[in-house]
């Protein structure tokens, strides 16, 4: 992907509205290329300050009645004709406003990564002549690669190693360090745990989760295997040789 092309899906990179594989394209580009990389946290960092202040604003009647005043006046006609939009406008601004206010994240002791991989369905079909960039060795903990896919995590393109351990099936996901950035509580207790060490906690479901994350990559997985197992292979995912 060359930088033109970075620019060209920067709006939509960063709303999380590509196909995992030019997000897994681009993400890549960001990884080489440091004024594109420094283009997209700028741009991160203005979304995050528009964000919070648009979350800070408190409603001002006396503001807004200033501003309806400021208005010249409108024919009464043309006004009836625009109260369907109106209403149409509220509507959607009432939804996006209550879908933000239930989007899933992080419960009391769990990291905000094990939360983002608990909303992730998981029903995808492996990707055709996939190659997984890195990999824990066949027959570790008597792991069994079954196939996997480029895809996307709550706008973070990851690949997914689907597969299984002792009878239990598991997933493991493996992205660049950066993607930390997204997720700060993970960052905080992967930094402390050290390296060559992997923090776990447990999904809502259930399941385990660990991660862990060293030399420009972060590997993180979930399933029915006991910790200690779910430990050991994504540390040993992680110590792989790459592709």
């Amino acid at each position: 992907m060359t930088c033109a092309e970075v620019l060209r899906y920067l709006s939509p990179y960063l709303d999380s509205e590509l196909d995992p594989r030019t997000s897994f394209d681009l993400a890549e580009h960001l990884a080489r290329c440091e004024p594109c990389a420094a283009r997209v946290r700028g741009e991160e960092r203005l979304e995050a300050a528009l964000a919070s202040a648009l979350r800070g604003g408190v409603a001002d009647p006396a503001l807004w009645r200033r501003i309806e005043g400021s208005l010249p006046a409108a024919p009464r006609r043309r006004r009836l004709r625009l109260l369907p939009a109106l209403a149409g406008a509220l509507a959607l601004s009432g939804a996006a406003l209550l879908a933000w206010a239930l989007w899933p994240g992080p419960r009391p002791g769990e990291l905000d990564l094990a939360a983002a991989v608990a909303a992730d369905a998981g029903a995808e079909q492996p990707e055709a002549g996939f190659v997984p960039s890195l990999r824990p060795p066949e027959g570790r903990r008597g792991f069994r690669y079954e196939g996997g896919r480029h895809c996307s995590l709550r706008g973070t393109p990851v690949e997914i190693l689907r597969g299984s351990a002792g009878g239990s099936s598991l997933t493991l996901y493996v992205a660049r360090s950066e993607a930390l950035a997204r997720f700060p509580e993970a960052a905080a207790r992967i930094a402390a745990a050290g390296s060559g060490k992997a923090v776990r906690c447990r999904l809502p479901d259930g399941r385990s989760f660990a991660a862990a994350s060293g030399g420009g990559r972060l590997v993180f997985g979930c399933g029915a295997a006991p910790p200690e197992v779910l430990d050991d292979l994504v540390l040993a995912t992680l110590a792989a040789e790459g592709r």
